[in-house]
């Protein structure tokens, strides 16, 4: 009797243990899923937005998640889409630019809203470190926030040509003004390229 009852324990605990590793499988199959499509979706906005205007840390940022996802896919189903990923995250760190913050168009912010976004996502699938996560919604914020700039000068340049000298000072006015929201050093480079553009 008592050797019915230990052979009885051990075909659950075999049986328990298979469908615990097919469950596991199961979660790791979709992880990989999920990262490839926010991967895939990343390589394809990465492309559209003009090359300058990605900082090295949101560069860094994006090249780590192509990477950890090729890492995550590689002798899977999946693993045909390893060559191509690990392709766009060298093409990202090689171009990567010491250039100084430009301002960024305004027509391209809601393409780093979603970057931001997706790079959060990339954070909750262990696609990218916290630090370098951090690092990189740090720069998109940046960058928001000078498109924030941006979209006052192009007004208050509307507004100039409109001879509306009254409203063009306002918003030029406002768009120094929101130079305060950016780090010292960006924000005095930015304001003297707000007084160098209006004053033109």
């Amino acid at each position: 009797m008592v050797y019915v009852i230990w052979l009885l324990f051990f075909i659950g605990l075999g049986i328990s243990g298979f469908f615990l590793r097919r469950r596991m499988h199961a979660n790791h199959l979709e992880r990989q899923i999920l990262a490839v499509r926010l991967a895939t979706d990343l390589s394809r906005q990465i492309k559209v937005i003009p090359a300058n205007l990605l900082s090295w840390p949101m560069r860094d940022g994006l090249a780590i998640v192509l990477e950890s996802t090729a890492a995550l896919v590689a002798g899977s189903p999946l693993g045909s889409l390893t060559d191509s990923l690990q392709k766009d995250a060298r093409q990202l760190r090689a171009s990567r630019s010491t250039a100084a913050v430009t301002l960024l168009p305004a027509n391209i912010r809601r393409l780093f809203e979603n970057l931001d976004r997706q790079l959060a996502r990339a954070g909750e699938l262990r696609l990218i470190g916290t630090r370098e996560y951090a690092l990189a919604h740090t720069a998109i914020v940046l960058a928001m926030e000078l498109a924030g700039v941006d979209i006052l000068v192009q007004e208050a340049q509307v507004a100039a040509v409109l001879k509306e000298k009254e409203r063009s000072e306002q918003l030029k006015a406002q768009a120094l003004a929101h130079c305060a929201r950016l780090p010292a050093k960006t924000a005095e480079e930015v304001r003297r390229r707000v007084q160098a553009t209006l004053a033109a």
